[in-house]
């Protein structure tokens, strides 16, 4: 079993009737206080939207976030909200991508927003520190093959 395909069934069960957004969000992020309501005044504007993010080593100034590195997709694969009916336009989360580029095929895929009036901190999941650091680069290289031989929208 693997992550994308954990989101898929997620996602599945979590999409009831009422609910109007999901949010998906690793177990090694810290949220700042109200994090969550710019990103839901943000689903106006977009179809996904991600918090701005500080990695690794908590900095001193969180949430205010005084060394903003910017994130280089609009789609944090750590921490995202999107509506209800995200799903039913573009499809499930391709399987096929076990762990990584899950956020890539988003962005692809939807009209995306980093929300900077959001913070969280994400600790760079302990999990993906498992195993040998050749297992990790490889994992990253098969799921970036798996994302490349998908189909181009």
């Amino acid at each position: 079993m693997n992550y994308h395909f954990l989101l898929h069934l997620i996602v599945q069960l979590y999409l009831i009737e009422f609910l109007c957004y999901q949010t998906i969000c690793n177990s090694d992020i810290l949220f700042a206080p109200h994090w969550d309501t710019p990103l839901i005044q943000a689903l106006d504007r977009f179809e996904v939207v991600s918090p701005y993010h500080t990695d690794g080593v908590l900095p001193d100034d969180f949430p205010l976030g005084k060394n903003r590195m910017g994130n280089m997709l609009p789609v944090l694969g750590c921490c995202f909200m999107f509506k209800k009916s995200l799903m039913d336009k573009i499809g499930y989360f391709p399987e096929e991508l076990r762990l990584w580029y899950g956020d890539n095929w988003l962005g692809n895929k939807a009209h995306c927003g980093q929300i900077y009036d959001s913070y969280v901190h994400h600790f760079i999941s302990k999990s993906a520190n498992k195993g040998s650091v050749n297992d990790f680069d490889m994992q990253i290289i098969r799921d970036r093959e798996a994302y490349n031989s998908l189909p181009k929208i």
